[in-house]
């Protein structure tokens, strides 16, 4: 498959109920170039329509941004977007504001269906974009496989919980932009476990392994940039592979109980899981450092293609804090309080013996296995795809295992130097990277629809 160059000299920046809802009311809200009209739904879901702030022919193209369960009404692209010329309508889920754990991954799916079917009703609407930003990218690349390919492609054998027939039906997109998305919340939650839980207790870890904590200093951690040694990267990742195959048998036999009505409940069980605060890669500057081939770099000298290098800083997450012991062992940060038929939906992946993080991969995932991998979701994406990744954070080789995944023979895959996950530039050097965002989607829309 050839990858789509987005015309580079003309790239040279400058500078996105269980049935469908019916709306129930529409209002006027404030502060959008064009304006902004609140969309209220049946249920929890409710959507925030932004009109464009000048007359082009982009008026014509809706982007729908969302999120599973993050507040995007105040998303910083918006006001990019409609300022080109764009419609954005940005719809927050039943989930939003919720943790994780609440979610049941089939209702993500719905709450699109409603809003998406209601955009595309709107009188000037000839074409639907999905955006998905960091977990919305997971949601989106979900949503459209189902749509291009019916429920029954996550219904297969090779799924750990398959789709229900309600999601037959949804309305398709028109294309599908991925930025900085990560590979899906089952596979965040297998990087979150800590290797050093040997035992699991109803609440809390039975026995502790403390030469598997990645937060000790004797075995390699250094808040500005750890280094651990091969081997004990290899027991590292071995140890989260048994201690995610734990789990997933565990909720698996609870879930069998449940089905043979010999359960405690009769429709779920509580499940609590401790420690998740452990991804490895946050403060192993050597994960995720660079791609395996070149691609498009925006930076503020132009465009060019290069292998990209990771200029992330240790240990830095999406909210810009430092990772450490005391949010593993607390409950708000290292605990996971959910139930048998939630963790199944969503939060559970398969892996083998040979689980790891390099520099340039990701070995021994199955992410066929959860319907909420990105890669897995892509595989079934025929429209046109841009997925665009930042350079300051760590997913720059999640994005390549997408765009690698992606079955639309119009797919692109761009980076965006310096920036940070939230969009914006880690650094003044860096420019305005969310003007060059907004004009690399802009340029790519325009060659297309």
């Amino acid at each position: 498959m050839r990858v789509r160059m987005l015309g580079i000299m003309l790239f040279i920046v400058m500078i996105t109920s269980f049935a469908f809802a019916e709306p129930a009311r529409d209002e006027k809200a404030a502060s959008s170039p064009g304006g902004v009209r609140i969309v209220q739904f049946s249920g929890k879901l409710v959507a925030q329509l932004y009109q464009p702030g000048v007359i082009n022919s982009y008026n014509k193209i809706g982007l729908f941004l969302t999120h599973p369960n993050s507040n995007y009404f105040d998303h910083s692209l918006v006001k990019y977007m409609t300022e080109r010329g764009f419609t954005v309508m940005v719809a927050n889920t039943r989930y939003t504001d919720h943790k994780l754990a609440d979610i049941y991954w089939d209702n993500v799916a719905l709450d699109m269906k409603a809003a998406i079917s209601y955009y595309k009703n709107l009188p000037g609407i000839e074409k639907i974009i999905l955006i998905g930003h960091s977990g919305g990218g997971p949601a989106s690349a979900f949503y459209q496989n189902i749509a291009e390919n019916g429920a029954a492609v996550g219904q297969g054998p090779e799924k750990i919980w398959p789709l229900g027939n309600n999601l037959n039906g949804l309305p398709k997109a028109d294309g599908l932009i991925l930025l900085d998305s990560h590979l899906g919340y089952a596979f965040a939650q297998l990087v979150n476990y800590d290797p050093s839980v040997v035992s699991e207790g109803p609440l809390a870890p039975q026995e502790i392994d403390r030469s598997l904590d990645m937060y000790a200093e004797a075995n390699g951690f250094s808040a500005t940039g750890s280094v651990y040694t091969d081997e004990w990267k290899a027991r590292y990742y071995l140890g989260q592979y048994k201690r995610n195959d734990q789990l997933l048998n565990f909720a698996l036999g609870r879930w069998d109980a449940l089905k043979n009505k010999t359960a405690n409940y009769p429709d779920s069980e509580p499940l609590v899981i401790p420690r998740l605060s452990s991804r490895l890669f946050l403060s192993d500057l050597t994960a995720f450092s660079h791609t395996k081939k070149a691609y498009p770099l925006l930076s503020v000298r132009g465009v060019e293609n290069t292998v990209i290098q990771s200029v992330r800083t240790a240990g830095i997450d999406k909210n810009g804090r430092l990772s450490g012991e005391s949010n593993n062992r607390n409950y708000a940060d290292g605990v996971v309080a959910t139930d048998i038929v939630n963790f199944l939906s969503t939060l559970a992946i398969k892996v083998n013996s040979n689980f790891k993080i390099t520099a340039d991969d990701i070995i021994g995932v199955d992410f066929n296995s959860s319907n909420t991998s990105t890669p897995g979701n892509l595989e079934g994406v025929h429209v046109p795809v841009l997925i665009m990744s930042m350079t300051a954070h760590y997913w720059i080789v999640p994005s390549e295992i997408e765009y690698e995944h992606t079955a639309s023979k119009d797919k692109t895959l761009v980076y965006v130097e310096g920036a940070s996950h939230g969009l914006s530039e880690s650094a003044p050097k860096y420019g305005d990277t969310q003007a060059m965002i907004a004009d690399c989607i802009t340029n790519w829309v325009s060659q297309r629809y």
